[in-house]
C-alpha cells in the first residue's frame, strides 16, 4: 500500500520556515555588502504554486532534500546590485567580465548559505538538472516553496516535508493518527450502480441499416456462460446467470466467484 504525508501546514509553520530563510539572506547580504531591503522573501505551500519553476539542482542531508532554481535573468540583477553602472565613467576593458564573474560567485554563495541554513548541509551546491517528484506538488504534501525576490526575478527553494518538520519544530507537529474505521459500516449504505454485460457483436454498417423486426444478432457470449457484473469503473465484480424475480429480470450470482475480491 502506497502512503504519503497529509500535512496541511498552518501559517505558524510557514512563518518559521520564512524566518530561517530571511536570516540566511540577511547573512549573505552582510557578507557581500548589499542592502537586505532589496530582497523580499515569501513562503507558501508547494501545492499552492500553479507553475513548476525550472530547478537547477538539489541538496540532500540524510532523508531531507532541498531543490534550488532561479530565473535566467537573476544573475544580471545581482550584477547590477553588486556593481551598479557608473554613467560618468565607461567600463574599462575586462571590468564587465569581472562583474559577471562576481555575480556568479555571489549566486553560488547564496545557494551555499541557503543549503547551510535550511538543510544544515555543507556540501557545495552543484548546478545539475534536478527532477522533483510530482507528489511534492499534490494537495497537503507538506512541502514548502520559498521565493527570494530581487526586482522581478527570484531564487526558489523547494523543501520536502522532512525539512519543514525540522525547521518549523512544534509549529509543524503532526496530528494524532485517526482511529481505525470499519469501511463496511461506513460505506455499507451507499448506493452503487452495477451493470450486467450480456455480450457484444460486430455488425457491418450495411447489415445494421437493413435490420428488421425478427432478425437475430448473435452475441459473442455463449448461452451457458455466466454474465459479468461490472462496477462504476468498469471492473468485473461478480458473475451470474440471468433469471427472473417478482416479474423482473434478475441475476443468479455464481457461488464462490471472486472476480475482483467481492465474495459471492
Amino acid at each position: 500500500m502506497n502512503v504519503r504525508p497529509h500535512a496541511l501546514l498552518g501559517t505558524s509553520a510557514l512563518a518559521a520556515v520564512r524566518a530561517q530563510c530571511e536570516s540566511a539572506v540577511a547573512t549573505w547580504c552582510r557578507d557581500w555588502g548589499v542592502d537586505a531591503s532589496a530582497f523580499t522573501v515569501t513562503c507558501q505551500r508547494a501545492w499552492e504554486q500553479p507553475a513548476a519553476p525550472a530547478w537547477r539542482g538539489s541538496l540532500q542531508s540524510g532523508a531531507e532534500t532541498m531543490w534550488l532554481g532561479w530565473d535566467n535573468e537573476l544573475r544580471g540583477a545581482l550584477q547590477r546590485l553588486l556593481f551598479p553602472p557608473d554613467r560618468q565613467v565607461g567600463p574599462h576593458a575586462g571590468v564587465a567580465a569581472m562583474a559577471a564573474a562576481g555575480a556568479s560567485a555571489a549566486l553560488d554563495a547564496l545557494a551555499a548559505v541557503l543549503g547551510r541554513a535550511l538543510l544544515d548541509n555543507e556540501v557545495p551546491f552543484a548546478g545539475d538538472a534536478a527532477d522533483v517528484s510530482p507528489a511534492l506538488r499534490q494537495q497537503a504534501s507538506g512541502a514548502v516553496l520559498v521565493e527570494i525576490r530581487l526586482e522581478r526575478h527570484a531564487c526558489r527553494c523547494l523543501l520536502d516535508y522532512a525539512s519543514v518538520q525540522r525547521l518549523a519544530g512544534s509549529a509543524a507537529a503532526t496530528a494524532a493518527p485517526l482511529a481505525a474505521v470499519d469501511l463496511r459500516d461506513l460505506l455499507g449504505g451507499q448506493p452503487v450502480r452495477l451493470a450486467v454485460t450480456a455480450g457484444s457483436a460486430n455488425v457491418g454498417l450495411g447489415s445494421l441499416l437493413s435490420l428488421a423486426p425478427g432478425d437475430v444478432i448473435r452475441l459473442d457470449t455463449l448461452a451457458d456462460e455466466p454474465l459479468a457484473v461490472t462496477g462504476p469503473d468498469g471492473a468485473t465484480l461478480l458473475r451470474g446467470y440471468l433469471g427472473t424475480c417478482q416479474q423482473q429480470l434478475a441475476l443468479d450470482i455464481v457461488a464462490g466467484d471472486q472476480s475482483s475480491g467481492v465474495a459471492a
